[in-house]
């Protein structure tokens, strides 16, 4: 399947939109042989990094490593496009937190909006994406 085919709670995939069933994710192949689902929640907050690895995980997914932040950002006009056909939140242009930790008090975050990546203060507040790994 290509990156912003749609994945719904019942396991199955289509490129098309399928208003019957619940979606549980957007597809992002991150490199020819890892994919990941883009979940269609986001925190509505900036949050610290505690608390983004908390809202991935009550969410039901888990936060993406830096690799798959890049991998969402390289596919961004794909998953947006996909996000917003669904009625759904797009990707903001903003820091998004990792799960890659650069040491105890810093992980890696990255800016949607040119791909830049940096570390920064677990106390600092960025958005988070859950995804869904396969």
């Amino acid at each position: 399947m290509k990156t912003g085919s749609y994945i719904y709670t019942d396991g199955t995939r289509s490129e098309e939109l399928e208003q019957s069933k619940t979606i549980a994710g957007i597809l992002c192949n991150v490199t020819d042989t890892h994919e990941i689902g883009i979940m269609p929640v986001e925190s509505e907050e900036r949050l610290n990094f505690n608390k983004a690895q908390q809202f991935c995980q009550s969410a039901g997914g888990r936060c993406p490593t830096i690799d798959e932040l890049t991998g969402i950002y390289l596919n961004k006009d794909k998953i947006n496009a996909s996000l917003k056909a669904a009625g759904l939140p797009e990707l903001k242009e903003s820091w998004y937190w990792s799960s890659t930790e650069f040491s105890s008090n810093y992980a890696w975050n990255l800016w949607m909006d040119d791909g830049g990546r940096d570390y920064g203060n677990k106390t600092n507040y960025y958005y988070v994406r859950p995804v869904l790994a396969f």
